[in-house]
């Protein structure tokens, strides 16, 4: 009865202590769920106040105490946004809100807005149309403006027939928003412009015509800052039309390159005026379309000679749209009319699949995918080294042995007719970094980072395509080399104690019959070899130690794959083995046999034990093999007829001493009954001895 009440207050406590620590986990997680939402109304405030690195700040606070409220997220987003962020970034935060669907004060429809607008600011269009027209379907200035940017930039007649559909129907419904007349009027005017410079032929669509008529009608909008959409709506009036806007326009501010372009092709203004006004007001940056199509509308010689010495001398930044989406993917700097940096930027997501530096147009260096690698050329195209930022990899090239060229410097045809040769690059939409293993097929030598010891990395000497010779170092320190010969296996010999003396020899083969694929043999090689470069398929054979360097091994182990191995042991350095232990390789019937084995002096099996599981089955005798029957007292075995506890006991007694692993005690009883006891492992081998036997023994002995 009182054990049973004992149990039952012990219960009763134990019951007490769990809800309390339910309840103070419920606690903790209410306090983070309150301030994370005070976070969240101080970023609000500070986002209305358009203080947007404070509401980013208290955002990531609040997110710190509770990272399952969706609105912290889109706080953050519209300030990452907001504040210059990499439109990637963005990006990801604004989806997070959407994986969560956890809103607390706003609707979801806010953060569909700005998800939708850097989907499409990012090239993902049907999925940024997606968001939009989602239940309950958004319809707004804002929604409406970035469904009419992914029809325009998808850039099928059908979506740009869409595009202008709908900026027919915006125009009535949002007639003061100027963000429509401005992307309308730029996109029209991209299109016109490509046509001429290719020369396809073009006329305005009546459609187009008919919405330039009425925004031109509502121009100059002196309540406007940006002033692009006026300008470029000079390209589509005429007469004392084009004449009223281009005096409203110059009133306001002439210091554009696009109303020099715009107001020469208009023809209302000199070819004089309008090349100082295009390179005065440029500020060193141009955008490499109206570059071209200013350049087209030049008669004057002297003035083209002028131009052709620009471009012959450029100095400063082009920005290249070459999918007439209005977003930038290739950026080039120039000097002395060449070019010094290219960045390509495919989506417009802030990380760019391509940077590289030139010299005089000559790329000296490349980095990709923002970073993840980066590329030093010897003489271009000729690669000298690579490094691989992800892995750590460092890849080096004899002269020519690896050629790379990620675009062409070709001639702008556009301006051959100022006989001048501008180069710009052209380069391939899916433009990859190069494959790791065409790397190291071509390298002249490679340097891998590995996981067996802190700061350690493989270097390798390559010849044809093949590893000859690897070097192992940890930070200064070498610690192994090996001689590699393809096809064969090969030696590493490994300094373990650090005494340089490469005490350790390690075998390594080919696994071509898929004997070693357990996670822990795959393990060994990555930690060794590091990404598997070099060393797929590889494994660890065997390994050899001698530690005293007398070419004596002291200790082998020998792989045989699926879990398999033996190991022996040479404990006194005669060059015969002492001992041997052997795991057999898994079999299908689950059961793990081992096998253990003594050696006599002469280098004969003296005893050899199996166990089934963990369990001694068999023990063979100088060749006999003899049943054998565990005893009552843990590790205690009998070989062949089962003693008495009572001799057990005995036995026990005899050897607290200690008892010398391998060698034969003899034990005698009370009652004079001779027991032979030998310690294998951890387990003792006991036998009721006949008086033949006794006297053999006690021979041996002496």
């Amino acid at each position: 009865m009182k054990k049973f009440k004992s149990i039952f207050v012990s219960i009763i406590l134990l019951s007490v202590v769990v809800q309390f620590a339910s309840a103070q986990n419920k606690n903790a997680a209410s306090a983070n769920r309150k301030t994370a939402e005070r976070c969240l109304s101080l970023s609000e405030s500070f986002m209305l106040n358009d203080d947007w690195q404070n509401a980013l700040n208290q955002a990531e606070l609040g997110l710190s105490y509770d990272e399952t409220i969706s609105d912290l997220f889109y706080v953050k987003a519209a300030a990452l946004s907001n504040l210059g962020y990499k439109k990637a970034e963005v990006l990801e935060t604004i989806k997070e809100s959407f994986v969560k669907d956890n809103w607390i004060n706003y609707t979801k429809n806010s953060a569909r807005i700005l998800y939708a607008d850097m989907l499409c600011a990012t090239g993902l269009y049907e999925q940024s149309l997606a968001v939009l027209d989602m239940e309950p379907l958004l319809y707004s200035a804002d929604s409406e403006f970035i469904r009419i940017k992914n029809y325009y930039r998808m850039g099928t007649s059908a979506s740009i027939a869409q595009a202008r559909a709908r900026l027919n129907s915006s125009r009535k419904i949002y007639p003061k928003d100027v963000r429509f007349p401005n992307l309308f009027f730029m996109f029209e005017m991209a299109f016109m412009n490509y046509a001429e410079r290719t020369g396809s032929p073009y006329e305005i669509p009546e459609l187009v015509q008919t919405i330039a008529d009425s925004y031109i009608a509502k121009l100059p909008d002196y309540s406007s800052a940006d002033i692009e959409s006026e300008i470029v709506a000079l390209l589509f009036c005429q007469g004392e039309q084009q004449k009223r806007l281009l005096k409203a326009v110059g009133e306001k501010n002439q210091n554009n390159p696009l109303f020099a372009y715009a107001a020469l092709k208009a023809g209302i203004i000199s070819e004089e005026k309008a090349f100082n006004l295009f390179f005065d007001s440029s500020n060193n940056i141009y955008d490499l379309s109206i570059l071209e199509s200013f350049g087209t509308l030049l008669q004057d010689e002297s003035l083209m000679a002028n131009f052709a010495d620009h471009l012959n001398s450029l100095e400063g930044t082009v920005y290249i749209d070459n999918d007439l989406d209005l977003l930038n993917e290739l950026t080039v700097t120039y000097e002395r009319g060449r070019a010094k940096t290219i960045l390509y930027d495919k989506n417009a997501d802030g990380i760019e699949e391509l940077y590289a530096v030139c010299d005089f147009g000559s790329p000296l260096s490349l980095s990709f995918n923002g970073g993840t690698m980066d590329l030093q050329y010897e003489m271009f195209p000729s690669v000298g080294r690579i490094t691989d930022n992800t892995d750590g990899n460092i890849y080096h090239f004899l002269s020519f042995d690896f050629n790379y060229n990620p675009f062409e410097m070709t001639v702008d045809t556009l301006f051959t007719r100022f006989n001048v040769d501008f180069y710009i690059p052209l380069i391939d939409s899916e433009i990859e970094a190069p494959d790791k293993y065409l790397l190291a097929k071509n390298a002249s030598s490679l340097e891998i980072s590995t996981a067996e010891r802190p700061g350690a990395r493989v270097s390798y000497t390559v010849f044809d395509g093949r590893p000859v010779f690897a070097v192992f170092m940890s930070g200064a320190t070498r610690y192994a080399y090996a001689t590699i010969e393809p096809g064969c296996p090969f030696v590493r010999y490994a300094d373990y104690d650090g005494d340089g003396s490469y005490e350790t020899a390690e075998t390594f083969d080919i696994d071509n019959e898929n004997k070693y694929t357990e996670q822990s043999d795959i393990q060994i090689i990555k930690n060794i070899f590091g990404d598997g470069t070099f060393s797929e398929k590889l494994y660890l054979k065997k390994i050899e130690i001698d530690r005293n360097g007398d070419t004596v091994i002291e200790f082998s182990e020998q792989y045989l794959g699926n879990n398999g191995k033996i190991s022996s042991w040479d404990t006194d350095g005669d060059g015969i083995l002492d001992y041997e232990y052997i795991r057999y390789p898994d079999s299908k019937d689950g059961i793990l046999l081992e096998e253990t084995i003594l050696y006599s002096k002469l280098g004969e099996e003296y005893v050899s034990l199996q166990n089934e599981n963990g369990t001694p089955v068999t023990l063979k005798f100088e060749g006999e093999v003899i049943d054998v029957v565990p005893g009552s007292i843990d590790d205690y075995f009998w070989v062949g007829e089962k003693g008495t506890v009572l001799q057990e006991q005995a036995i026990f007694n005899s050897i607290q001493n200690g008892i010398t692993e391998g060698a034969v005690q003899l034990v005698e009883t009370d009652d004079n009954q001779r027991l032979s006891v030998i310690k294998i492992g951890s387990a003792y081998f006991c036998k009721i001895l006949a008086p033949s036997e006794v006297i053999e023994i006690e021979a041996e002995a002496e």
